[in-house]
């Protein structure tokens, strides 16, 4: 585990390197905080006309857990603390402009992860739960490695164990920016 965390480590400096967001100096896992991710935003993705900044998701907090399983095993993660301009946001329809992080290896995608960031590892999205949208599409868009914006009611996930998404989108739709 620790080589893969590396390699994604090695793989989002090199994205926002490459951006010009950061200078070459020392960093660890634990330099990747939300602060220092939402800082770079603006190097990536601009919020639309009408939209919503990845800024106000950012806000919400990230509260770890750990529940020890009937079988043993020890599950970990993190679920949401919605702020109130966050939780103002459920159910009601959101243009954002982000980056696909594809979940199957199809040119088209129905469902897909959408970021601030481009994707630069392909092991896992280089983002904080709180900076992630899980999104499906009624119909399957092309595969694009360039931002988009889309358009489509966000949903808020208050608890997700198995994948610690904490917003969705479904039946979005890309819009020209």
């Amino acid at each position: 585990m620790k080589i893969v965390i590396s390699i994604c480590l090695v793989c989002l400096l090199g994205t926002l390197s490459s951006a010009g967001a950061i200078e070459q100096k020392e960093f660890t896992e634990e330099t990747f905080t939300t602060e220092f991710l939402v800082t770079n935003i603006p190097e990536f993705v601009s919020t639309p006309k009408n939209g919503t900044a990845w800024e106000i998701l950012a806000s919400t907090e990230e509260v770890p857990y750990s529940e020890t399983m009937p079988d043993g095993l020890v599950n970990e993660g993190s679920r949401p603390k919605f702020t109130p301009i966050v939780q103002a946001l459920d159910g009601k329809e959101v243009i954002m402009q982000g980056y696909m992080f594809p979940l199957s290896p199809n040119e088209d995608q129905s469902m897909f992860l959408f970021g601030p960031f481009p994707m630069s590892c392909p092991f896992h999205y280089h983002v904080t739960p709180n900076m992630v949208i899980e999104v499906s599409v009624a119909k399957p868009i092309p595969l694009s490695f360039e931002a988009i914006n889309i358009k489509g009611v966000i949903q808020l996930v208050p608890r997700d164990d198995e994948f610690n998404m904490f917003y969705r989108i479904q039946n979005a739709e890309v819009i020209k920016p």
